[in-house]
């Protein structure tokens, strides 16, 4: 699953759920690692913004020249293949 799946998935159970919606918004990296069956990366601190009337969020992507392969591939939930260095799906 790559980070725009991940995205989709957890919005319609949020918006479906709202049990899973309000531990999304106070527990993120909980509330993902139950939905999705597996933890956020280490390193990795998950913000969630709920939008309101009135209040628009523009969320720019990191600097892509300070983060290393590594930690791109965590963000991104792509995973790498040693032998090839092309993501997996």
């Amino acid at each position: 699953m790559n980070r725009d799946e991940i995205e989709a998935r957890l919005i319609a159970k949020a918006q479906a759920d709202g049990a899973f919606r309000e531990r999304l918004v106070a527990n993120p990296s909980g509330a993902i690692a139950d939905a999705l069956g597996e933890d956020v990366p280490d390193g990795v601190e998950v913000v969630v913004l709920q939008e309101e009337p009135g209040k628009f969020y523009l969320v720019l992507p990191a600097d892509a020249s300070e983060l290393s392969d590594a930690e791109l591939d965590a963000v991104s939930g792509g995973k790498v293949d040693k032998n090839s260095k092309k993501p997996k799906k």
